[in-house]
């Protein structure tokens, strides 16, 4: 979490709501090329390459801590 910036984790919600980034952009505003910006700058630093291995990681954080 403290990784990301704050639009970085907006960005990150809503892909693992299963948005595409043509819809996130438009929620959030924003060009669908700066939101592949943002998926790469957050692909690399969470270390995954998908949208599923983003998911898995997240699922897998929430496993680590279950009742936080």
């Amino acid at each position: 979490r403290e990784l990301l910036s704050d639009r970085e984790l907006e960005v990150t919600r809503l892909l693992l709501k299963g948005l595409t980034p043509k819809v996130v952009g438009r929620l959030l505003r924003i060009a669908p090329g700066t939101v592949r910006n943002h998926i790469k700058a957050i692909y690399l630093k969470l270390e995954v390459r998908s949208q599923p291995e983003l998911m898995a990681l997240f699922f897998e954080s929430l496993r680590a801590r279950p009742w936080e």
